[in-house]
């Protein structure tokens, strides 16, 4: 009773608490992929380059995560040697960069970082991307005009999600505590991560993964369009 009570305490506080910065996942939360199953496809292609056959329902449960980990994960799963793990890695990262013109801004995005900028919060994204992969999609979506605050490319920092590396990383340079700070994801992988740092976290239906999976997680917030944050920091 009392566990429950101080669980409800806790949320209601990071309901009412000002949030001062909003660290956004990548892909599936602020960009999309035109063809829902791009990411997913160079997965696929990737381990079937090294003659490892593997289920997009896999591939899909182990999103979210650092590609490096996700791959090593899928790997011991499907009983195959990690050592293939960098090899398939390259593979991925080929097939992905043959495609960054599958991707798109999310619907909003822009107009909710305008907001955000507005009121003085400040903005980062977290990826499990790559970085050169990352720096496609980066430059192929003109984002060098957005002005982010951060940006956190897990394989550069330590540990990917569900570890909360990206998010430290972030509070630590922009001098911002675990209860001003609000996880916007879209996978389970997400919604842990931000648990695992202690902040508050939203999942946005817009990803692959199953909304019930999700919801399993206990997420802060649900919501099905970014527009949303705005009502959730104010």
């Amino acid at each position: 009773m009392r566990c429950a009570l101080k669980k409800l305490i806790v949320k209601f506080l990071r309901i009412i608490m000002k949030y001062k910065a909003v660290i956004f996942d990548l892909n599936g939360t602020t960009v999309l992929e035109k063809d829902p199953q791009l990411v997913l496809n160079c997965f696929e292609y990737a381990f079937k380059d090294h003659g490892i056959s593997v289920t997009k329902e896999l591939i899909k449960n182990n999103r979210g995560k650092d590609k490096h980990e996700m791959i090593k994960i899928i790997l011991q799963e499907t009983n195959h040697s990690v050592i293939l793990t960098e090899s398939i890695l390259f593979s991925f990262k080929e097939h992905l960069q043959k495609n960054l013109n599958n991707f798109s801004e999310n619907y909003g995005f822009r107009e909710l970082l305008k907001y955000l900028k507005e009121n003085k919060i400040k903005v980062g994204i977290g990826t499990g991307f790559p970085r050169e992969i990352f720096d496609g999609i980066f430059s192929y979506l003109k984002w060098e005009e957005l002005e982010l605050d951060y940006i956190g490319i897990a394989e550069e920092i330590g540990k990917g999600r569900p570890h909360p590396d990206m998010i430290f990383d972030m509070m630590d340079k922009l001098n911002i505590k675990k209860n001003e700070l609000l996880k916007v994801g879209d996978t389970v992988a997400d919604i842990q991560e931000g648990k695992n740092a202690g902040v508050a976290t939203a999942v946005i239906l817009s990803g692959t993964q199953n909304e019930e999976d999700l919801l399993k997680e206990n997420p802060d917030f649900v919501i099905r369009s970014l527009i949303e944050i705005k009502a959730i920091i104010n």
